[in-house]
């Protein structure tokens, strides 16, 4: 018999029979160490079946009785077993636990820190900084009301929380306290340092799979806890761009552009990164090369435009107006582009566009003056300069066509080749489910729900202005729709016409011809047609579903 049986009967249950051969084993050979192994092993299986039992006196015996064993300390398993124990029997630990049990989570942190900072042995325990990082994080739960005080709280205990080395990163309590300061009152986390923060918790390194993925419900989808942790870090390293070393700036854009390129999912996070290039001053291009996807997606709020544009100054001027040309023909409320009109007005006495400054200047005041605001520094100067008397206000409308032409350029800078602009016709309408069928060439077609246009009332036939931007979905391209607007151009010949003549029914059928389009019934009785009877229709290039070919065929 030797220390094998020894951990055989103990996995087997038998405890007992386990006690004796192992303490008949030391008495014969009292320096072995694998009989002493097999003997501590046996003291925590009844350590453990002892405090499961609620027999804690008993269960600290078997404790007392390792502890004289002086185990050598690489036995790493066997002390880790034994520690996670050695917290349970500390009179303050189980102090703590009893507030817990009364949700006194104030006084159950209180009193393991104390322990912590007292007990050099305890503080060396990972289980004792995972303890506190609870505590830590249920006092984060349960702020005070009053803003400040919970400001001062949450400075407090983050400053604790950074002091426990010894917590699993990635782990569950690491991830829970970052989630539970990302959901802070606004207030409370306007104040909070971030930046501080994330030099401790690392991204991405410390998060865990289920950190990337975002909280579905069937009414609504929200932003994963990574998501919103490299936002939060992204926000924090603009505010203090040009402050940082540039060590640490070019460390932070190297860890969340990675992150950027493995969650494309994240939809904000290129727009951060532009933005930290822009703030830090660094290379504009590389900026522009983040910040392009972002225009693409929020192509109709003036604020990505707005700072697209900071992406080609100084070096292209031009370019910049025409991104704040772009914005300034974005459906917003005027106020709100007091900014970008401020902007523009540089770039217009620059090139001495004075004219267009002026028409610039005095609507800026306008809307100042109508909603009792103070006038800038500038729209006060700038009515005093040499160059202001002798401008010739452009006047709106001839201003609005000089934003369209502007805004033209810029989506050329943006979407380059993907984006087609023309007239196109409405090919039908599906009335159960309201999708609208368009076609701007024979190649170019698509559908879009009508509610997307609510304010349109589009019939099969009616031909609009269409600016469409090619995309990929499962490798297969498609045509979104950007915008639809009426138009007096006329579409393609090769895709839709009129045909004048008499129409030519097919026998007893209520179906016919007039020239080379096809006379759908529906049309047929709408207008009660006669064969031989006179008529003008509008027609579309379209595919005949039976015949699997294309032809004519009259819409309206």
């Amino acid at each position: 018999m030797n220390s094998t049986d020894v951990t055989r009967l103990r996995k087997a249950g038998q405890l007992e029979e386990a006690r004796e051969l192992a303490l008949r084993l030391l008495a014969e050979q009292p320096e072995d160490i694998w009989n002493r192994r097999a003997w501590a092993w046996v003291l925590y299986a009844f350590m453990k079946k002892e405090w499961d039992a609620g027999n804690h006196s008993a269960a600290k015996a078997h404790f007392d009785a390792f502890e004289a064993l002086q185990m050598p300390a690489d036995d790493t398993m066997l002390h880790d077993s034994f520690n996670h124990y050695r917290l349970r029997f500390q009179p303050a630990v189980q102090r703590a636990e009893a507030a817990v049990q009364n949700k006194d989570y104030r006084e159950a942190l209180k009193v393991l820190w104390n322990l912590f900072q007292k007990d050099e042995q305890l503080a060396a325990l990972p289980d004792m900084h995972t303890k506190i990082a609870w505590e830590i994080w249920h006092n984060l739960r349960e702020l005070p009301p009053d803003t400040g005080a919970a400001i001062r709280q949450v400075n407090e205990l983050t400053r604790m929380y950074r002091q426990l080395r010894l917590l699993p990163m990635p782990g569950l309590v690491h991830s829970v306290v970052l989630s539970q300061l990302l959901r802070l009152p606004q207030m409370v986390r306007d104040n909070f340092d971030f930046l501080e923060w994330f030099r401790f918790w690392i991204i991405p390194g410390h998060f865990q799979e289920k950190d990337l993925l975002p909280y579905v419900t069937a009414e609504f989808q929200l932003p994963s806890t990574a998501e919103k942790a490299c936002n939060a870090w992204s926000k924090a390293l603009v505010a203090k761009a040009r402050e940082l070393p540039e060590e640490e700036m070019a460390s932070a854009l190297d860890r969340l552009e990675t992150m950027a390129r493995q969650q494309p999912s994240f939809t904000w996070l290129p727009y951060y990164i532009g933005k930290i290039r822009l703030a830090a001053s660094q290379s504009k291009d590389s900026a522009r090369q983040w910040l392009l996807p972002f225009v693409r997606l929020k192509h109709t709020e003036f604020w990505a435009w707005d700072l697209l544009a900071d992406s080609w100054l100084p070096q292209d001027p031009d370019a910049a107006e025409a991104c704040l040309c772009k914005a300034l023909s974005c459906r917003t409320e005027p106020h709100f582009l007091t900014k970008v009109r401020l902007r523009l007005i540089q770039l217009l006495v620059n090139r001495q566009a004075y004219d267009q400054a002026k028409y610039e200047i005095e609507t800026l005041t306008r809307l100042k003056q109508e909603r009792n605001e103070q006038l800038a520094g500038d729209l006060i100067r700038l009515p005093q300069a040499p160059w202001y008397a002798a401008a010739v206000n452009t006047g709106h409308e001839a201003q609005k066509a000089w934003y369209r032409r502007g805004a033209v350029r810029a989506e050329q800078l943006v979407f380059a080749n993907d984006m087609l602009q023309g007239p196109g016709v409405i090919e039908g309408i599906d009335r159960n489910t309201g999708a609208v069928y368009f076609a701007l060439r024979p190649e170019v077609r698509g559908r879009f729900p009508a509610k997307r246009f609510a304010r349109i009332q589009f019939r099969p036939g009616d031909v609009f202005r269409f600016k469409l931007l090619k995309k990929l979905k499962n490798d297969q391209a498609f045509w979104e729709i950007l915008a639809v607007e009426n138009t007096r151009e006329l579409p393609p010949p090769e895709i839709c016409r009129d045909f004048s003549g008499p129409f030519q029914q097919f026998g007893q059928q209520p179906v016919g011809k007039v020239g080379e389009a096809f006379v759908p019934s529906h049309i047929v009785r709408a207008l009660s047609l006669q064969n031989g009877q006179p008529a003008t229709v509008r027609a579309v290039w379209a595919l005949d579903p039976k015949r699997k070919e294309y032809g004519w065929k009259a819409v309206r």
